[in-house]
């Protein structure tokens, strides 16, 4: 008896562990799909900072607008460095 139940907990736990084992393989690949959309995205603000930085005037720009260009390249960055 006690031979039969420790038999039954141990095909509970395999079963357990088995579909823990695949829930994080859903919850990775998930992961994986956002850093990879949030990377696209980061690219795309890059590209548009660059394109704005271009069409500032040069010696004209207001100090306040440089300095939230400057943030927001620094703010992209560091998500960069995050998803990497």
């Amino acid at each position: 008896m006690i031979n039969k139940l420790t038999e039954n907990e141990l095909e509970k736990e395999r079963l357990e562990l088995f579909m823990l084992a695949g829930v994080k393989d859903v919850v990775g690949s998930l992961l994986e799909g956002m850093i990879h959309d949030l990377n696209n995205i980061l690219l795309e603000m890059s590209g548009n900072l660059d394109l704005l930085k271009l069409s500032l005037p040069t010696g004209k720009t207001d100090e306040k607008v440089l300095k939230r260009v400057k943030r927001l390249e620094q703010t992209k960055e560091h998500i960069f460095q995050m998803t990497e």
